[in-house]
Parts: C-alpha cells; sequence; structure tokens
C-alpha cells in the first residue's frame, strides 16, 4: 500500500521565549517492511533542522528557532510504501524449536535483551498486579504466533478501548483498576505478558489506514478508529522476526499500519521533547494528522480529524 502522511503540530507558549529546540519522532520510518519515498517537514517561524538516528533506530528530527516567538506550526509531508501484506507469510519453525530460536537470536544480537529484561510502571512484572488481574501467561505447546494471538485476544476481553486515547495515559495497575485503556496502555499489557516469558517484545507507534478502520454499517458495534497517531505491540516471533501486534484492534499488523517508531515502552518514544530560553512556563500541544491511501475514500480536506491535545513542560 502507498500512503500520503500529513501532520500538522502547532504550539502556543503563554508567553514569548527567545530560543526553542524541539525533537520529533514523528517522520515514518524506513526499514524492511515500508519504504519511505518522500518525507519533509517545514517550519512557522522559519528555523533550522538537523536529523539523527536515536538508540533504537528511529528517525529523530530535530528543530530550533532562534527568533522571539509564541506560536509555532510545523508541517510534515511523507509518502510511504508498507510492504508486509501477509504478517503470516514467513518460513515456520517448528514449535519444539522455537525456544532454541529466541536463544539463539539473544546471543547473536545482546541488545534484543533491552526488550526482554526492561520494566517499568507501564510495563511492570505482572506479579505485582496480583489479584486484579489474573493473566494467563503464554504456553509452550503450542506456536508463539497462536500464543501471542491468544493474549492479545485476552487482552481485549480485559480492558475496554477508549478511542480518545491513544497515547499511553497511565501506569498498568491504574488501567486494570479502571478497565478501560488507550491503545499504548492495552499493547504495554500485551509486551509484559510475552516479556514474562522470556520473549522479545516492543512498543511501536505510527498511523493506520482510516479507510480500513472505518466502521461497518452493517455491524452496530463497529467502531472507526480515530485519524491519529496510534501504538501496537512488536514481538519477535521464530522465522519472521519481529510482527506487530495490536489489542486495540484485535489484529495482527499488515500493510495498513505505517510505523514511526519503536522503544522499550513509551518513555523510549515520545513525539515531542522541548527546551526553550524564556519566562513561558508551558506549552500547548495541538496535532492534527490525515492519512490517505491511494484511492482512499475520505475527503482530503485538511482537518478531518480533530486535534490531539497535549501539554508539555519546557
Amino acid at each position: 500500500m502507498r500512503y500520503s502522511i500529513h501532520a500538522w503540530l502547532q504550539l502556543e507558549l503563554s508567553a514569548p521565549v527567545r530560543e526553542h529546540h524541539i525533537q520529533l519522532r514523528l517522520a515514518p520510518l524506513a526499514d524492511a517492511n515500508q519504504r519511505v519515498v518522500d518525507s519533509r517537514m517545514t517550519l512557522v517561524p522559519e528555523g533550522f533542522f538537523t536529523h539523527h538516528r536515536d538508540g533504537f533506530g528511529n528517525a529523530l528530527d530535530c528543530c530550533g528557532i532562534m527568533a522571539p516567538h509564541q506560536r509555532l506550526s510545523l508541517r510534515l509531508q511523507a509518502e510511504v510504501e508498507t510492504l508486509l501484506e501477509n504478517p503470516f507469510d514467513y518460513a515456520l519453525v517448528p514449535q519444539r524449536r522455537e525456544r532454541d530460536w529466541i536463544r539463539h537470536a539473544l546471543n547473536e544480537a545482546p541488545r534484543l535483551w533491552d526488550f526482554v529484561l526492561h520494566r517499568s510502571t507501564r510495563v511492570p512484572e505482572l506479579e505485582t498486579l496480583g489479584a486484579a488481574l489474573k493473566w494467563p501467561g503464554l504456553r509452550g505447546d503450542a506456536p508463539l504466533m497462536d500464543q501471542v494471538q491468544g493474549a492479545m485476544g485476552w487482552i481485549g476481553e480485559q480492558l475496554d478501548l477508549d478511542l480518545a486515547c491513544p497515547d499511553a495515559s497511565d501506569t498498568v495497575e491504574a488501567v486494570v483498576a479502571r478497565r478501560c485503556a488507550s491503545a499504548a496502555d492495552m499493547a504495554h499489557l500485551l509486551i509484559a505478558v510475552v516479556r514474562a516469558a522470556g520473549v522479545p517484545a516492543r512498543l511501536a507507534t505510527g498511523f493506520v489506514d482510516p479507510d480500513f478502520f472505518a466502521a461497518d454499517p452493517a455491524d452496530p458495534g463497529s467502531r472507526s478508529m480515530p485519524e491519529t497517531p496510534w501504538a501496537w505491540a512488536e514481538v519477535l516471533i521464530p522465522g519472521a522476526g519481529w510482527r506487530g501486534f495490536d489489542p486495540a484492534a484485535g489484529l495482527v499488523v499488515n500493510d495498513r499500519y505505517v510505523r514511526v517508531a519503536v522503544g522499550r515502552d513509551a518513555g523510549d518514544v515520545r513525539r515531542m521533547k522541548e527546551t526553550f530560553k524564556g519566562e513561558a512556563p508551558a506549552c500547548k500541544a495541538s496535532l492534527t494528522v490525515r492519512v490517505r491511501s491511494e484511492g482512499g475514500e475520505r475527503d482530503g480536506a485538511r482537518g478531518d480529524s480533530d486535534p490531539v491535545e497535549e501539554e508539555t513542560a519546557g
């Protein structure tokens, strides 16, 4: 699939600042499953850009404005070709050899241990949840792909998706207590289940095809996904490598997803980090996203979706 992605980030400060530096993880990532045809950013007022890779290989765009200002507008335009049409098309490893495959992968690439051993308030040891959540764990009598899909379905039964909040909204304990979660919260819980079995798992952020996830008029229970940044989990599957699992939608990730960044949890894939010189104590950020596939059905007018607002400190 080929996608056109437009994102508008608007920042408004409570008082003028005289110097402003911003780090962004917003542009699509080029990897084995997607090809970035074009990606560019523009900034008003005019500033400068530098481009880097972070420790996880994500594209990190840094921009700076040296002139006094109180408002900032940044626009991303990207063209991406996604290639993973069938996530189940890979060389199968016999179930009895899957654990050996994972051990070999960890020995060959020790940095994969980051995605096994890392724990945080978002991805804790599941035993800390106690009786609040009777997690099933992963069994050893079925292929890992099937087990992860089973765990994904279990999470969908435990938590209700909050479509108004695609980003990580709280600790796992708080999410489980209220039984309502963002897409990232549900992905974090799946990551915790997979890591408890000693299997590498990580968080991925990006965008989804809004036409693919449109509500079915024949199904009163179906809902459209919001046109906002999204999050899902990725698991190292023997024979396949990294494969994505979206508990919020109950789907294995395919070419309808556009990946932007990966990390151990949401702390590694923060969309924006900023610093400035001035008296403004905080900054309100409003993000509007538009994703269109070739031949997409939705109107291409700017502002189709509601902005995602964030509060950030300088």
